[in-house]
């Protein structure tokens, strides 16, 4: 099998390719470890960082912990920048990673097929946006 496929959590429908990563980066980045039921491992420290006070030790924290979960658990995309696109009063924030596509890397072959990136933030919507 050389594509990984996925769910949509919000059409049902089957996802494939890139807009499978996507959906595999959002679902991890939004689980905590031992969350799971058969894949305790499976997880990210992002979802407890939230909430903290935005000061620079936990901005850097919350990057350390995007970059930490998708090297570990997603092979299909190499993070190569992360950046925090606007941050107000409240702790809002947005933050764009930007990374290289590799749709085989989860069968060992890790040729680049682009670059791509992701945004995402707290502007109402929980979605991460690819372009």
């Amino acid at each position: 099998m050389s594509t990984q496929y996925g769910m949509d959590p919000e059409t049902g429908k089957w996802v494939s390719g890139w807009d499978s990563v996507v959906v595999a980066i959002g679902k991890l980045l939004t689980t905590r470890y031992f969350e799971r039921v058969l894949r305790e491992y499976v997880g990210s420290p992002v979802p407890t960082i939230l909430g903290q006070t935005a000061n620079v030790q936990t901005i850097l924290k919350f990057r350390w912990a995007l970059v930490l979960a998708i090297e570990l658990f997603e092979p299909r995309f190499k993070p190569t920048k992360v950046t925090m696109d606007a941050l107000d009063r409240k702790g809002n924030s947005t933050w764009t990673i930007r990374g290289t596509y590799r749709p085989r890397a989860h069968l060992g072959d890790l040729t680049e097929a682009g670059e791509v990136s992701l945004s995402f933030g707290s502007d109402g919507t929980s979605t991460i946006i690819a372009g």
